[in-house]
């Protein structure tokens, strides 16, 4: 799942004078109220009188950067960043699109561009994120501190440098988180929820676990309040809808339909923390393979056919789902189409790669249509202690929206019905799915790298073992970790903190 830690929240620039300040200010005030529609008309109204207002520019930029339009806001931030080369906002939003657009060399160019600039906090912070993506941790630690330094309450950069460093007993860093906390009740929402996180992150390595505790229930607690109208039950409906529609016949109807070949497809499914991204990372690290992170391209490419078998309203015009009707059109042509526009969209990453990894996890769902789409591609799905899978999703505050991760009732829930249809994959294509286990990696590095770069039908290389020194940007909870050498103490974790996770392991029937 990707982690875009709201990096894009507001923006600042110059504005001009008489009516366009008025326009501007009208702008933004709508946009601070949520009507983006009518802000955004505005922004286009003044661009029309006055196509150099930077200020414009900036803001219909950076609000495309924010609902990760990157087309839309490459240009706007482009010509912002010409038309005032020292602005650090513009330098920065435009580094943050480069780097959305997997050209890292130009996103760090800039990064260095905004940083010889006097930036405010926000910008500084900002800096610190991309640094920590791309795995230059120190210059992350630097421009994080320099914002704190500014700004000792900015609770962004503390959500970030959480990450960075391992809080000790009286560390001096979690007075001032308390400090902070002394006020929240006049922080926004949603640096209220971060600062919690952080908080708890704080006292789990100092070891009071108590404490830490206390702050991920109430973290969660107010992130699942800013959730509207979601019901766990809808997802566990639509699981059964899959397995009961996606069944053995299907798969024997549809088997060798498709025309289009190619082995280059490697998919890395499953629940979020459960070893994805180091999956994904020791792949990508091999000479002969890349990765495209986790993509949308899949889903992109297949049919939509309305779904009136779910309640209304679980899924919008837009989003592909399994019914009956889906299935009964879904043929050969109609996999070739799918194979055809996944291969499109991921030719620009390849660059020559004769192995592509996607590690978009709710890819799980779409299994049995890859398999049928890419007969000689491969699946890998990511299995760990579901105890230690959701206790992690737990203690995760998500950029992404992902109702069910607040809850422990409901993240139990969710991971049961995931293993559900998995366990249906197993059922209906045996042998096509590679489960990569996460303790048994930690137990066997080396054996258990030979035994993925083989399923992939790669051979071995030694730059896999040492998959922390690959340069590629990572942009999930997980950035930090996979910088590293795997490290055995996140097996089993659950059981030092069992008497905090009663509700989940009770539904899991762990307890």
């Amino acid at each position: 799942m990707n982690r875009k830690e709201r990096r894009a929240r507001g923006a600042t620039g110059g504005t001009g004078g008489g009516n366009a300040a008025a326009a501007l200010k009208l702008a933004r005030e709508m946009a601070r109220r949520g009507n983006a529609a009518e802000a955004g008309l505005m922004y286009r109204q003044i661009l029309q009188e006055n196509p150099n207002n930077v200020a414009a520019l900036l803001d219909l930029g950076i609000a495309a950067v924010e609902r990760n339009d990157f087309d839309t806001a490459a240009p706007l931030l482009a010509k912002a960043a010409a038309l005032d080369p020292k602005n650090p906002w513009a330098l920065v939003g435009l580094a943050i699109v480069r780097l959305e657009q997997s050209n890292m060399e130009e996103a760090l160019r800039l990064a260095e561009k905004t940083s010889r600039l006097d930036c405010p906090p926000q910008v500084l912070t900002k800096l610190g994120i991309l640094y920590k993506e791309t795995g230059h941790l120190d210059r992350a630690r630097q421009f994080l501190r320099k914002a704190l330094v500014k700004k000792p309450d900015h609770v962004m950069a503390w959500y970030n440098i959480q990450d960075l460093k391992k809080f000790a007993p009286g560390d001096t860093d979690i007075a001032k988180l308390q400090e902070i906390e002394a006020k929240a009740q006049t922080l926004p929402m949603h640096e209220q929820i971060d600062l919690q996180f952080t908080m708890g992150k704080a006292f789990l390595d100092a070891g009071d676990a108590d404490k830490a505790f206390a702050h991920i229930a109430e973290g969660n607690r107010l992130k699942r309040a800013t959730i509207a109208n979601y019901d766990i039950g809808f997802f566990e409906e639509y699981v059964g809808n899959v397995i009961k529609h996606f069944d053995e016949g299907a798969v024997k109807r549809l088997r060798g339909k498709v025309t289009v070949r190619s082995d280059r497809p490697v998919f890395v499914v499953g629940m979020f923390r459960s070893g994805s991204t180091l999956a994904d990372q020791i792949i990508s690290s091999h000479p002969d393979a890349t990765s495209v992170g986790e993509a949308k391209f899949f889903q992109q490419g297949i049919p939509v056919v309305p779904n009136t078998e779910m309640r209304e309203g679980y899924f919008n015009d837009t989003t592909p789902s399994v019914s009956k009707t889906f299935m009964e059109r879904l043929t050969g042509e109609a996999l070739d189409g799918v194979a055809q526009k996944y291969l499109a969209a991921t030719d620009p990453f390849a660059k020559g790669a004769k192995r592509v990894v996607d590690k978009m996890l709710f890819n799980y769902i779409w299994i049995g249509l890859m398999r049928l789409a890419f007969p000689e591609g491969r699946v890998i799905r990511c299995v760990r202690d579901p105890a230690d899978i959701c206790l992690s999703i737990w203690r995760t505050n998500f950029a992404a929206p992902i109702p069910w991760a607040y809850d422990q009732k409901e993240i139990a829930r969710y991971y049961l019905g995931y293993e559900r249809l998995m366990q249906h994959w197993h059922k209906i294509l045996p042998g096509e799915i590679y489960d990569l286990n996460y303790e048994a990696m930690v137990a066997n590095q080396e054996g258990e790298t030979r035994k993925l770069l083989d399923f992939c039908g790669l051979p071995f290389d030694d730059r896999c073992l040492n998959f922390h020194k690959n340069e590629r940007r990572v942009n999930t909870a997980s950035d930090v970790q996979v910088r590293q050498p795997i490290y055995k103490d996140s097996v089993k974790k659950w059981k030092k903190y069992e008497k905090y996770l009663g509700p989940m392991l009770e539904t899991l029937g762990m307890k």
